[in-house]
């Protein structure tokens, strides 16, 4: 053997020794405690489910993890409501999560000590006075959020500071309120009639606003309000499709999704005097094909593949 080969021997050795020395056991390590970690989660999520069906609040303590113990304290004062169960606790934080479920579940603000604590006894209570109480501004503005929707009332959305929180809350909605009351410094304020898609400042949130209030509404001149020309073009397709009125499709400024709307009346009403409308003459006998459920006119088509389609439709 060769000096060269010997010392190539030599240097694989030495790295071999050196991989199994100061990595491996790192490697062995890291594998043992994925495991010990995934065994920890897991027990602590049957504790936890087993202490909230079982109303045990004593199997509360013996969760590792303590974000998840604390949110045991907490849900077992919720199933229980009895606050009683709180005053043998010696951690503080812990007893005040306890407290704080006792609270949801009595829907009493004198024990709360959390900023969640307030923002579900308002949700139940539907009450959006309770969400003034909320130190943070973000679980503030998701209170106010989530009890308009619990009100279905839309106004409560004003109270949120939060731009795009308050969009969201409006989107939600998506309907004309012809009355509607704000909450402002304890003052009920009333207001004209407006849309909430006209509150809405990101410009594309609102245009889909206008365009799924004009769906539901079969009203296609709210599409009128849509400033990007894509979405007012689908807004007037939509709404067409909906009355099943044709003339709104002369609306429609896309040449593809105007014929598409003259073609998808035309095949529901099997009216084929709507695939005149239609200028391309390859659309147009696709729109007759799917009117009249001919097959014939698929053969008229010059494009191949919009022919094989077409027959394929049939």
């Amino acid at each position: 053997m060769s000096q060269s080969r010997v010392e190539v021997n030599v240097f694989i050795l030495l790295c071999k020794y050196y991989f199994m020395e100061k990595y491996l056991p790192v490697m062995i390590l890291s594998i043992v405690l994925c495991g010990c970690i995934g065994g920890n989660i897991s027990n602590d999520l049957n504790l936890y489910n087993s202490a909230k069906s079982n109303k045990d609040i004593s199997l509360c303590d013996k969760i590792n993890k303590f974000d998840l113990k604390k949110k045991c304290y907490s849900a077992v004062g919720e199933v229980v409501g009895d606050p009683s169960i709180c005053e043998g606790i010696v951690d503080k934080s812990l007893q005040e999560a306890c407290y704080s479920g006792v609270a949801i579940a009595k829907g009493d603000l004198s024990l709360c000590y959390d900023d969640p604590c307030y923002r579900k006894i308002a949700v139940n209570k539907k009450d959006p006075y309770i969400c003034g109480k909320i130190q943070s501004q973000l679980f503030k503005n998701w209170c106010y959020r989530d009890v308009a929707r619990a009100r279905n009332n839309s106004s409560i959305c004003d109270l949120i500071d939060d731009q795009k929180t308050r969009d969201k809350c409006y989107s939600y909605f998506n309907v004309k309120t012809k009355s509607t009351t704000t909450i402002k410094s304890g003052a009920i304020i009333v207001k004209k009639d407006f849309s909430n898609c006209d509150l809405i400042e990101n410009q594309e949130d609102k245009d889909r606003c206008y365009m799924d209030l004009a769906e539901k509404k079969g009203d296609s001149s709210i599409c009128d309000k849509i400033q990007d020309m894509s979405i007012k073009d689908l807004c007037y397709y939509y709404v067409a499709m909906k009355t099943k009125d044709f003339s709104i499709c002369r609306k429609i400024h896309g040449e593809s999704r105007s014929n598409r709307c003259y073609t998808e009346l035309a095949k529901a009403s099997g009216n084929t005097s709507l695939c005149n409308e239609i200028v391309d003459l390859d659309q147009r006998n696709y729109c007759y094909a799917l009117a009249k459920r001919d097959e014939s006119f698929c053969d008229k088509i010059m494009n191949a593949g919009y022919r094989a389609d077409c027959k394929r439709t049939i």
